[in-house]
Protein backbone atom coordinates (compact mmCIF):
# COMPACT_ATOMS: atom_id res chain seq x y z
CA UNK A 1 0.00 0.00 0.00
CA UNK A 2 2.82 2.46 0.44
CA UNK A 3 4.23 1.78 -2.67
CA UNK A 4 0.92 2.67 -4.86
CA UNK A 5 0.45 5.88 -2.26
CA UNK A 6 3.86 6.76 -3.75
CA UNK A 7 3.25 6.33 -7.16
CA UNK A 8 0.01 8.03 -6.46
CA UNK A 9 2.09 10.98 -5.53
CA UNK A 10 4.14 11.14 -8.62
CA UNK A 11 1.28 11.28 -10.98
CA UNK A 12 1.21 14.59 -11.17
CA UNK A 13 4.48 14.99 -12.51
CA UNK A 14 4.15 12.15 -14.77
CA UNK A 15 0.91 14.41 -15.81
CA UNK A 16 3.18 17.75 -16.22
CA UNK A 17 6.03 15.45 -17.98
CA UNK A 18 3.62 13.96 -20.49
CA UNK A 19 2.14 17.80 -21.34
CA UNK A 20 5.62 19.30 -21.95
CA UNK A 21 6.04 16.71 -24.23
CA UNK A 22 2.84 17.06 -26.05
CA UNK A 23 3.42 20.77 -26.06
CA UNK A 24 6.75 20.05 -27.39
CA UNK A 25 5.89 17.90 -30.11
CA UNK A 26 3.58 20.27 -31.07
CA UNK A 27 5.78 23.49 -31.28
CA UNK A 28 6.68 22.82 -34.71
CA UNK A 29 3.68 23.39 -36.52
CA UNK A 30 1.87 25.91 -34.07
CA UNK A 31 5.38 28.15 -35.22
CA UNK A 32 4.64 26.91 -39.03
CA UNK A 33 0.88 27.57 -38.59
CA UNK A 34 2.23 31.21 -37.35
CA UNK A 35 4.70 31.73 -40.36
CA UNK A 36 2.53 30.69 -43.05
CA UNK A 37 -0.08 33.46 -41.46
CA UNK A 38 2.26 35.96 -41.31
CA UNK A 39 3.88 35.40 -45.23
CA UNK A 40 0.18 35.40 -46.35
CA UNK A 41 -0.52 38.67 -44.81
CA UNK A 42 -0.78 42.14 -46.68
CA UNK A 43 2.54 43.52 -45.21
CA UNK A 44 4.37 40.43 -45.64
CA UNK A 45 3.80 40.77 -49.54
CA UNK A 46 4.57 44.48 -49.71
CA UNK A 47 8.14 43.62 -47.88
CA UNK A 48 8.29 40.09 -50.47
CA UNK A 49 7.43 42.74 -53.23
CA UNK A 50 10.63 45.52 -52.13
CA UNK A 51 12.79 42.49 -51.70
CA UNK A 52 12.74 41.56 -55.14
CA UNK A 53 13.03 45.15 -56.63
CA UNK A 54 16.07 45.62 -54.32
CA UNK A 55 17.45 42.18 -55.91
CA UNK A 56 16.24 43.52 -59.58
CA UNK A 57 17.94 46.37 -59.16
CA UNK A 58 21.21 45.01 -57.61
CA UNK A 59 21.17 42.33 -60.38
CA UNK A 60 21.25 45.67 -62.86
CA UNK A 61 23.72 47.15 -61.06
CA UNK A 62 25.83 44.37 -61.66
CA UNK A 63 25.58 44.06 -65.41
CA UNK A 64 25.98 47.47 -65.93
CA UNK A 65 29.42 46.98 -63.87
CA UNK A 66 29.98 43.87 -66.27
CA UNK A 67 29.76 45.64 -69.45
CA UNK A 68 31.39 48.53 -68.08
CA UNK A 69 34.36 46.61 -67.15
CA UNK A 70 34.56 45.07 -70.55
CA UNK A 71 33.88 48.14 -72.71
CA UNK A 72 35.48 50.96 -70.89
CA UNK A 73 36.27 52.78 -74.26
CA UNK A 74 32.53 53.90 -74.53
CA UNK A 75 32.18 54.84 -71.26
CA UNK A 76 35.04 56.68 -71.13
CA UNK A 77 34.08 58.35 -74.38
CA UNK A 78 30.66 59.68 -72.48
CA UNK A 79 32.88 60.75 -69.33
CA UNK A 80 34.69 62.76 -72.03
CA UNK A 81 31.61 64.55 -73.68
CA UNK A 82 30.20 64.74 -70.47
CA UNK A 83 33.53 67.05 -69.27
CA UNK A 84 32.85 69.06 -72.35
CA UNK A 85 29.99 70.12 -72.18
CA UNK A 86 30.87 71.40 -68.80
CA UNK A 87 33.97 73.15 -70.41
CA UNK A 88 31.46 74.54 -73.07
CA UNK A 89 28.31 75.66 -71.01
CA UNK A 90 29.17 78.99 -70.76
CA UNK A 91 30.59 79.83 -74.59
CA UNK A 92 26.96 81.49 -75.93
CA UNK A 93 26.68 83.54 -72.77
CA UNK A 94 30.61 85.19 -73.47
CA UNK A 95 29.63 85.42 -77.10
CA UNK A 96 26.46 87.14 -76.34
CA UNK A 97 28.17 89.25 -74.11
CA UNK A 98 31.11 90.35 -76.77
CA UNK A 99 28.27 91.31 -79.38
CA UNK A 100 27.09 93.95 -76.63
CA UNK A 101 30.73 94.74 -75.58
CA UNK A 102 31.72 95.89 -78.62
CA UNK A 103 29.11 98.50 -78.65
CA UNK A 104 30.89 102.14 -78.60
CA UNK A 105 29.90 104.89 -75.90
CA UNK A 106 26.92 106.88 -76.32
CA UNK A 107 27.82 110.75 -77.87
CA UNK A 108 27.89 112.62 -75.41
CA UNK A 109 29.37 109.90 -72.78
CA UNK A 110 27.52 110.75 -69.91
CA UNK A 111 24.12 108.94 -71.43
CA UNK A 112 25.56 105.78 -70.44
CA UNK A 113 25.07 107.30 -67.10
CA UNK A 114 21.43 107.13 -67.42
CA UNK A 115 19.30 104.45 -65.51
CA UNK A 116 15.62 105.06 -66.00
CA UNK A 117 13.39 105.99 -68.98
CA UNK A 118 12.29 109.17 -67.08
CA UNK A 119 15.83 110.04 -66.67
CA UNK A 120 16.88 109.94 -70.14
CA UNK A 121 13.76 111.09 -71.14
CA UNK A 122 14.62 114.68 -68.85
CA UNK A 123 18.27 114.62 -69.87
CA UNK A 124 17.18 115.20 -73.31
CA UNK A 125 14.66 118.13 -72.97
CA UNK A 126 17.26 119.94 -71.17
CA UNK A 127 19.41 119.83 -73.73
CA UNK A 128 18.34 118.61 -77.60
CA UNK A 129 21.04 120.74 -79.38
CA UNK A 130 23.65 118.60 -77.20
CA UNK A 131 21.56 115.84 -77.36
CA UNK A 132 21.02 115.20 -80.94
CA UNK A 133 19.22 111.97 -81.86
CA UNK A 134 21.04 111.83 -84.94
CA UNK A 135 25.08 111.94 -83.36
CA UNK A 136 24.07 109.73 -80.52
CA UNK A 137 25.57 106.94 -82.27
CA UNK A 138 23.26 103.96 -80.02
CA UNK A 139 22.72 100.88 -81.35
CA UNK A 140 19.67 98.88 -79.84
CA UNK A 141 19.95 95.30 -80.24
CA UNK A 142 16.32 94.15 -80.80
CA UNK A 143 16.76 90.41 -81.98
CA UNK A 144 20.30 88.02 -81.61
CA UNK A 145 20.10 84.94 -83.68
CA UNK A 146 22.53 82.67 -83.01
CA UNK A 147 22.61 79.24 -85.39
CA UNK A 148 25.69 76.33 -85.19
CA UNK A 149 27.14 75.20 -88.64
CA UNK A 150 29.76 72.57 -88.80
CA UNK A 151 31.27 74.36 -91.59
CA UNK A 152 31.56 78.36 -90.68
CA UNK A 153 33.83 79.15 -93.85
CA UNK A 154 30.95 78.38 -96.34
CA UNK A 155 28.09 78.82 -93.55
CA UNK A 156 28.20 83.22 -93.98
CA UNK A 157 26.60 84.68 -97.67
CA UNK A 158 28.55 86.88 -99.61
CA UNK A 159 26.71 90.81 -99.27
CA UNK A 160 27.06 91.72 -102.94
CA UNK A 161 25.64 88.24 -104.53
CA UNK A 162 23.19 87.12 -101.80
CA UNK A 163 24.75 83.49 -101.52
CA UNK A 164 28.12 81.66 -102.00
CA UNK A 165 30.26 82.84 -104.51
CA UNK A 166 30.71 79.72 -107.38
CA UNK A 167 34.20 79.06 -108.07
CA UNK A 168 36.29 81.09 -110.82
CA UNK A 169 33.51 83.91 -110.18
CA UNK A 170 34.63 87.73 -110.59
CA UNK A 171 36.30 88.89 -107.42
CA UNK A 172 37.16 85.09 -106.52
CA UNK A 173 40.91 83.63 -107.36
CA UNK A 174 40.87 79.87 -108.20
CA UNK A 175 42.50 77.67 -105.48
CA UNK A 176 45.35 75.80 -106.13
CA UNK A 177 45.49 71.95 -107.52
CA UNK A 178 45.15 69.60 -105.08
CA UNK A 179 44.22 72.41 -102.07
CA UNK A 180 41.65 70.80 -99.59
CA UNK A 181 40.38 73.16 -96.85
CA UNK A 182 39.76 71.20 -93.37
CA UNK A 183 35.67 72.62 -91.99
CA UNK A 184 35.65 74.54 -89.06
CA UNK A 185 32.65 73.80 -86.88
CA UNK A 186 31.26 77.62 -85.48
CA UNK A 187 28.30 79.43 -85.52
CA UNK A 188 26.29 82.07 -87.50
CA UNK A 189 25.17 85.25 -85.32
CA UNK A 190 23.04 87.41 -87.18
CA UNK A 191 21.81 91.01 -85.46
CA UNK A 192 18.83 93.18 -86.21
CA UNK A 193 18.74 96.51 -84.54
CA UNK A 194 17.63 100.11 -84.63
CA UNK A 195 20.98 102.74 -85.17
CA UNK A 196 20.40 106.43 -83.79
CA UNK A 197 23.36 108.10 -86.27
CA UNK A 198 23.28 110.43 -89.38
CA UNK A 199 20.94 111.28 -91.71
CA UNK A 200 21.60 109.63 -94.72
CA UNK A 201 22.89 105.46 -95.44
CA UNK A 202 26.07 106.18 -96.22
CA UNK A 203 26.29 107.99 -92.16
CA UNK A 204 24.68 104.58 -91.13
CA UNK A 205 27.09 102.44 -92.88
CA UNK A 206 30.15 104.71 -91.47
CA UNK A 207 29.34 104.28 -88.02
CA UNK A 208 28.35 100.25 -88.43
CA UNK A 209 31.54 99.11 -90.60
CA UNK A 210 34.07 101.95 -89.33
CA UNK A 211 33.31 101.81 -85.98
CA UNK A 212 31.34 98.51 -84.92
CA UNK A 213 32.54 96.66 -86.63
CA UNK A 214 36.08 96.94 -85.59
CA UNK A 215 35.09 96.85 -82.12
CA UNK A 216 33.57 93.34 -82.69
CA UNK A 217 36.89 92.19 -84.29
CA UNK A 218 38.59 93.51 -81.22
CA UNK A 219 36.50 91.97 -78.25
CA UNK A 220 37.13 88.78 -80.08
CA UNK A 221 40.65 88.76 -79.78
CA UNK A 222 40.62 88.15 -76.17
CA UNK A 223 42.76 84.97 -75.40
CA UNK A 224 40.68 81.97 -73.62
CA UNK A 225 37.47 82.73 -75.13
CA UNK A 226 37.59 79.49 -77.17
CA UNK A 227 35.93 80.74 -79.77
CA UNK A 228 37.52 83.11 -83.05
CA UNK A 229 36.35 86.06 -85.36
CA UNK A 230 38.37 84.17 -88.23
CA UNK A 231 40.48 86.70 -90.88
CA UNK A 232 38.59 87.28 -94.13
CA UNK A 233 39.60 84.76 -96.82
CA UNK A 234 42.09 86.40 -98.80
CA UNK A 235 41.47 84.28 -102.11
CA UNK A 236 37.68 85.78 -102.18
CA UNK A 237 37.50 89.29 -102.03
CA UNK A 238 33.71 88.71 -101.57
CA UNK A 239 33.73 86.40 -98.56
CA UNK A 240 34.09 88.04 -95.40
CA UNK A 241 33.61 87.73 -92.11
CA UNK A 242 31.53 90.50 -91.04
CA UNK A 243 28.63 91.07 -93.54
CA UNK A 244 26.16 94.26 -93.40
CA UNK A 245 22.97 92.79 -94.77
CA UNK A 246 21.14 95.90 -94.74
CA UNK A 247 20.23 99.47 -93.83
CA UNK A 248 16.99 100.82 -94.26
CA UNK A 249 15.15 103.78 -92.43
CA UNK A 250 13.00 102.50 -89.76
CA UNK A 251 10.25 104.65 -90.83
CA UNK A 252 10.03 102.02 -93.75
CA UNK A 253 9.86 98.99 -91.29
CA UNK A 254 6.64 100.55 -89.11
CA UNK A 255 5.11 101.21 -92.20
CA UNK A 256 5.82 97.74 -93.35
CA UNK A 257 4.56 96.39 -90.34
CA UNK A 258 1.38 98.51 -90.24
CA UNK A 259 -0.19 97.73 -93.74
CA UNK A 260 -2.07 94.99 -94.02
CA UNK A 261 -1.71 92.41 -97.03
CA UNK A 262 -2.17 92.65 -100.18
CA UNK A 263 -0.99 96.22 -100.62
CA UNK A 264 1.18 99.41 -99.37
CA UNK A 265 4.06 100.21 -99.05
CA UNK A 266 7.35 97.11 -100.25
CA UNK A 267 3.72 95.28 -100.96
CA UNK A 268 2.70 94.51 -104.54
CA UNK A 269 -0.65 96.25 -105.97
CA UNK A 270 -2.01 99.67 -104.66
CA UNK A 271 -3.18 100.35 -100.55
CA UNK A 272 -6.90 99.78 -99.68
CA UNK A 273 -9.01 102.76 -100.01
CA UNK A 274 -6.22 104.31 -102.61
CA UNK A 275 -6.76 104.27 -106.70
CA UNK A 276 -4.89 103.01 -108.80
CA UNK A 277 -2.40 106.03 -110.31
CA UNK A 278 -2.79 108.01 -107.00
CA UNK A 279 -0.08 108.87 -104.45
CA UNK A 280 1.45 106.08 -101.84
CA UNK A 281 -0.05 106.97 -98.76
CA UNK A 282 2.79 109.30 -96.66
CA UNK A 283 5.01 107.60 -94.00
CA UNK A 284 3.79 107.20 -90.71
CA UNK A 285 5.25 109.62 -87.78
CA UNK A 286 7.77 107.11 -85.55
CA UNK A 287 7.39 108.30 -82.13
CA UNK A 288 10.27 106.98 -79.63
CA UNK A 289 8.57 105.39 -77.11
CA UNK A 290 10.82 106.41 -73.94
CA UNK A 291 11.53 110.01 -75.06
CA UNK A 292 8.87 110.99 -76.96
CA UNK A 293 11.11 112.29 -80.07
CA UNK A 294 10.87 112.04 -83.43
CA UNK A 295 12.41 109.26 -84.70
CA UNK A 296 12.30 109.31 -88.44
CA UNK A 297 16.08 109.74 -88.87
CA UNK A 298 16.34 105.93 -86.86
CA UNK A 299 17.54 103.33 -89.61
CA UNK A 300 17.09 99.49 -89.16
CA UNK A 301 20.58 97.66 -89.48
CA UNK A 302 20.82 93.75 -90.11
CA UNK A 303 24.58 92.28 -89.94
CA UNK A 304 25.87 88.65 -89.50
CA UNK A 305 29.03 87.36 -88.95
CA UNK A 306 30.61 83.91 -88.55
CA UNK A 307 32.34 82.54 -85.42
CA UNK A 308 34.80 79.66 -85.19
CA UNK A 309 35.12 77.19 -82.69
CA UNK A 310 38.80 76.89 -81.01
CA UNK A 311 41.94 78.77 -80.89
CA UNK A 312 42.88 81.53 -83.50
CA UNK A 313 46.03 80.36 -85.73
CA UNK A 314 49.15 81.15 -85.09
CA UNK A 315 50.07 84.31 -87.59
CA UNK A 316 52.11 83.43 -89.91
CA UNK A 317 55.98 84.66 -89.52
CA UNK A 318 56.49 88.17 -91.82
CA UNK A 319 58.46 87.31 -94.64
CA UNK A 320 62.68 88.35 -94.89
CA UNK A 321 63.58 90.96 -96.57
CA UNK A 322 66.27 89.62 -99.55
Amino acid sequence: MARVAVWRKKRPFFIATAAALAVAAAMPWISNALDQQKLTSESARSQEANTRAILNQAREYKRQFAEASTDTAARESDIQNLLRLQEQKTLLPRLFALVHEALPPPNPPDLAEVKTGAELKAKIESDPNRYKRTERGQLIIESLVVEYTPDVDQALPSESSGGAVPPGAPGQEAAPEGFTQEKQGGFVVRVEGRLLFGTSRSDASRWLEGLYFANLRRVFTQPGLGFYLPADDPRDRTKRSIVTQHIRPYADVVSAMQTPPGGGLGMPGPAPGVPPGAAAPARPRVVDPVTGEDAQSDWRVGFAFKVALGAPPAAEPAPEAP
